[in-house]
């Protein structure tokens, strides 16, 4: 098994995702749209089919741009050093269909739904359930797959909830190969199928969304009507009104091909969204946990380009923190780490980052800070466990939130469990194992 490599600049993920559907997802060609996306797109001719490739991208974004000139001199570059056809038209064409169309989203207000009703998952979930939570997941790899079947078989979830990424760039292909089909296996071997509720991350959204809403929202949960999600947000609650989970889409707002990574901008909830937010909190009597791809804020990446909070994200704290007191824990997940901050900090109970689910992250420290100050800006949980390091490579990581108490507001319990990630040959029979439990107290409206 190859590890797993994605780069943030959403065209070459696009590139990325064109060439593993053309030429198999563990062949030398998207190892080699691997390498010219690390690379930034650019490769030189001493470096052979890396080269070619570099040169079908760029051509796939002059004709994008119209850049007719630029694109007749690639084409003669192309003829002079390609003396096969590995099938780059066919992927320029596959780029251009995917990076053309509009960003998929469902607006509740120019559908004309109603508020209250619209993106509320009409099934409940039983007041003594049992939910799992991944984060960045999408990958297809072997173990991701191996985690999945393991948390079915062995916790049996009432649910399971994905925070979202589907790599490389959410193209229907790999929401059906790395998503669906993966599930619909993973119910076959356990003899148990459960509603799926998805966020769609950045990466979701870097082929314009159409996986995520084509196949995830649409092909997926058919089971049971009742299970199905109508939005990339989404309202799920508890059958006795105690607790409900409140999802919401940042990952509409970090798919623009032009931003780049060294000028990050923190992704805001559009206004409609906004609104459909708050309205579920004020009209909830029992308590929230808030869901989302990004992270409200972070040690690890800067999530503002300038300014002297660039660790946080200003937009979600401003539309969240008032309800704060009513909000029992927020979960996201972006980073491929498993981290605990503080309780309590700028007023939120709990932030909790699951996002080590399916990606491999090696090659440095995640706990380290990207600057030495956020350390103590948003400090760690003093009991955070840490993710088993195995050579280079950190493990995957889930949480199961158990929702059987002895009564109505008592707190429900979050366990945190680390499962093995491999190159090459799997483990003998990997299992999950608990690194951490905590209790998730419930906060209504002030408690």
């Amino acid at each position: 098994m190859q590890r797993f490599q994605t780069v943030s600049d959403p065209r070459l993920s696009v590139w990325q995702s064109v060439i593993a559907e053309a030429s198999g997802e563990e062949s030398a060609m998207t190892e080699t749209a691997t390498q010219i996306a690390l690379q930034g797109g650019a490769a030189a001719p001493e470096e052979g089919d890396a080269y070619l490739c570099s040169l079908a991208f760029n051509l796939a974004e002059a004709r994008l741009s119209g850049a007719q000139r630029r694109s007749a001199t690639l084409e003669e570059e192309i003829r002079r050093y390609s003396d096969g056809d590995f099938g780059f038209a066919r992927c320029i064409l596959a780029y251009l269909s995917h990076m053309a169309r509009p960003i998929a989203y469902r607006d509740w207000q120019r559908r004309g739904q109603q508020l209250d009703q619209y993106g509320v998952i009409r099934w409940r979930l039983p007041a003594d359930a049992k939910v799992a939570m991944i984060g960045d997941w999408g990958t297809g790899q072997p173990d991701a797959r191996a985690m999945l079947t393991e948390i079915l078989r062995s916790h049996r979830p009432d649910a399971l909830i994905h925070l979202g990424d589907v790599y490389y760039s959410g193209t229907p292909f790999e929401c059906e190969t790395h998503v669906r089909q993966v599930f619909a296996d993973a119910f076959a071997a356990t003899g148990r199928a459960i509603p799926v509720f998805s966020l769609p991350g950045n990466h979701c959204y870097y082929a314009r969304g159409r996986g995520f809403y084509d196949v995830i929202l649409d092909q997926m949960n058919l089971t049971d009507p009742t299970w199905r999600q109508e939005a990339s947000y989404f309202c799920l609650q508890t059958a006795d009104d105690a607790w409900q989970f409140l999802a919401m889409d940042t990952g509409q707002g970090d798919a623009n091909p032009f931003q780049t990574y060294l000028a990050p901008r923190a992704p805001a909830l559009r206004p409609s969204e906004v609104t459909w937010q708050t309205e579920k909190l004020e009209r909830f009597a029992g308590s929230t946990i808030l869901l989302s791809h990004h992270p409200l804020f972070t040690q690890s990446r800067r999530i503002n380009g300038d300014g002297d909070c660039r660790w946080l994200n200003h937009h979600l704290l401003a539309t969240f923190q008032s309800y704060f007191d009513r909000v029992a824990a927020w979960f996201w997940g972006h980073e491929h780490n498993l981290i605990l901050f503080q309780d309590g900090l700028l007023g939120l109970a709990k932030g909790r980052l699951i996002g080590c689910a399916g990606f491999q992250e090696g090659g440095h420290d995640p706990y380290a800070p990207i600057e030495p100050t956020w350390a103590n800006l948003v400090p760690y949980h003093a009991e955070m466990p840490r993710l088993t390091r195995e050579g280079d490579y950190f493990y995957h990581g889930y949480a199961i939130l158990d929702f059987a108490r002895a009564h109505w507001d008592a707190p429900i319990t979050a366990t945190y469990y680390e499962f093995p990630s491999w190159e090459g040959a799997p483990p003998t029979n990997p299992v999950g194992r608990p690194i951490y439990q905590e209790q998730i107290a419930p906060r209504s409206g002030g408690n």
